[in-house]
């Protein structure tokens, strides 16, 4: 018994991705270089075409609806957004000149709480910033804030050194 086999329903999975889509994605690779986000995605949108989006996002590591999501805005011809923005207009929000003032208050009053500095940076700078990022501006200006460790008003000092000699 000889079975036909209809070579046009194996060679190409099921997707939801079009041939125009998948067109558009190979053009805008070409004008890109082999590395970068938009290359990426552009890349994972035309192999879910050729191999389907499920088989794409298992090989890559991703979601499958990311891949429809760059699709879409492939599609759409919002190739833009496919781009990673950077967060802040000129870069880092932290700049220098507010790390050495953070450095001239500790060296002034090396009290200062990371509360305090936080507040400092939102009057002087109006500087937003989380509690995390003050902390390691103040570390980064080799700031350590060191507490002694706390005695029990009733400890008997004598049999706390005869417990260390031991």
């Amino acid at each position: 018994m000889i079975y036909l086999l209809n070579l046009n329903y194996f060679s190409m999975p099921k997707t939801i991705i079009s041939k125009n889509t998948h067109l558009l994605a190979q053009k805008e690779l070409k004008k890109l270089k082999n590395e970068g986000t938009l290359f990426k995605k552009l890349q994972a949108v035309k192999l879910a075409y050729e191999h389907g989006i499920q088989n794409t996002a298992d090989f890559l590591g991703i979601f499958p609806v990311s891949i429809r999501n760059w699709a879409k805005a492939v599609n759409n011809g919002d190739i833009s957004s496919l781009k990673i923005g950077s967060k802040h207009k000129d870069g880092i929000k932290v700049k220098k000149i507010h790390k050495d003032k953070v450095k001239l208050w500790l060296e002034k009053d090396s009290n200062l709480s990371i509360n305090s500095v936080k507040n400092l940076l939102e009057e002087k700078f109006q500087l937003k910033v989380s509690r995390s990022t003050v902390h390691n501006i103040m570390k980064s200006s080799e700031f350590s804030y060191i507490t002694p460790r706390k005695k029990h008003y009733k400890q008997n000092k004598e049999e706390a050194a005869e417990f260390k000699k031991n």
